[in-house]
This record gives structure tokens, C-alpha cells and sequence, in this order.
């Protein structure tokens, strides 16, 4: 998707030749996203100047800790999918909090913050506000919906829009390419969680990972 044209204006976004989103404009604001390896480390305004840093696990696919505006740092607390459920200060104080329905819509939390990665903000969901669609890398989600925005390229299930097969409370889709189904989240394995991958060439190999 390249350009949406909400009620409130249109928003253009550009791409790099990956497909990785590299820029999000609207009529007020432009936001560039410079990325390490496949994490989001920094959003900058049209002159490159930063207004958001983030911090992930090293992992090439890390895991969102933290996010820095400038003024203040706030650190990311998740529930058994990886939904942000609490945002605290370096304090350890909570400042917000959030709640969700099965696909992801969000309900009335606690505070003000209105950071992108809440939904699955573990495994770097971004909301963008204008459209209300989250971006799961290189496609959009729809949680009103439960479904994304265009196909899968892969063909790897029958419907190609369905989110993760019908299965929003056991699984996630980081890439929009491929599903991880989570099997456990147990503090006896080292306080690691475990997925089952299906990758979309084909849907049939099975990796474990620890993250």
C-alpha cells in the first residue's frame, strides 16, 4: 500500500526494494524509519532529526524493550502473545496500560501514550493512527477485521487474508509471511518463550525458536 486516504487527509508511504517500509507523509507530519538489520531503531521528521529510538534484544528479529522520545524513556511490559499490557518509567512506575480483543482491537487502557507498538508491540506490530491498520512487516492488518489488506504471496493458506488461520490468541505474524504459533511461555526454560514456525514457502517446516 502506498497511499490511504483516511477521513482526516491522505497518508503516502515509500518502501525500500526489500519491500520494508522506509517513510510514512501526511499533510503535517513526514516520518522516516531507519531500521538494524530487520528491527525499527529510529524515526526521524523530514530534516533526519530524531524523534523516536528503540531499543530490541540483539536478535536480528529482536524483541521491542524500550522506546526513548527525546525527553523520556519507556519500557515495554507484555502478556502471554506479546501484547504491550503496560508501559513503566525507569522509576518502575506504570504509566499505561491496555487490554485487547481476540484480533487485536484495543480497549479503553489507563494514561496517554499512544505508541505504535502495542498490539503484539513484542514482535514490532505497528499501528499506524491514520489508517488504524497495523503494519506486520511487509503487509498491513486490519483488527476490526481479523484480516490483512492484501494476500499472502506465498499462497500458503486457502484464504489469503485470513491472520494467522483463525488463531489470534495462540499465534503471530511478525513478517506477514508466516505464522508463529506459540506453544509455551514458562519461566523453567530459562524465561524463554517458545514458537512453532510455519514458514509460508510451502507451510510445512517446523522451527523452534527460542526468543
Amino acid at each position: 500500500m502506498t497511499q490511504a486516504e483516511p477521513v482526516a487527509g491522505p497518508v503516502t508511504f515509500t518502501y525500500d526494494a526489500d519491500g520494508k517500509r522506509v517513510g510514512k507523509a501526511t499533510a503535517s507530519e513526514t516520518k522516516k524509519f531507519i531500521y538494524d538489520f530487520e528491527n525499527l531503531l529510529q524515526e526521524t521528521d523530514a530534516s533526519d532529526t530524531t524523534q523516536q529510538e528503540y531499543t530490541t534484544t540483539v536478535e536480528e528479529y529482536g524483541d521491542l524493550v524500550s522506546e526513548y522520545d527525546g525527553t523520556s524513556t519507556s519500557y515495554h511490559h507484555y502478556d502471554a502473545l506479546g501484547s504491550t499490557d503496560a508501559l513503566t518509567d525507569p522509576a518502575q512506575t506504570s504509566t499505561d496500560t491496555w487490554t485487547y480483543k481476540a484480533f487485536g482491537e484495543v480497549l479503553p487502557g489507563t494514561g496517554s501514550d499512544a505508541t505504535p507498538h502495542a498490539y503484539v508491540g513484542r514482535e514490532r506490530y505497528y499501528r499506524d493512527t491514520e489508517t488504524d491498520l497495523c503494519l506486520l512487516g511487509l503487509r498491513y492488518y486490519d483488527a476490526d477485521t481479523g484480516q490483512f489488506t492484501s494476500q499472502d504471496p506465498a499462497e500458503a493458506d486457502l484464504n489469503p487474508y485470513r491472520y494467522v488461520w483463525g488463531n489470534p490468541v495462540n499465534a503471530t505474524d511478525p513478517t506477514g509471511l508466516q505464522r508463529c504459533l506459540m506453544l509455551s511461555e514458562s519461566p523453567g526454560i530459562n524465561g524463554t518463550c517458545i514458537y512453532l514456525t510455519f514458514y509460508a514457502a510451502g507451510g510445512s517446516d517446523l522451527v523452534a525458536r527460542l526468543g
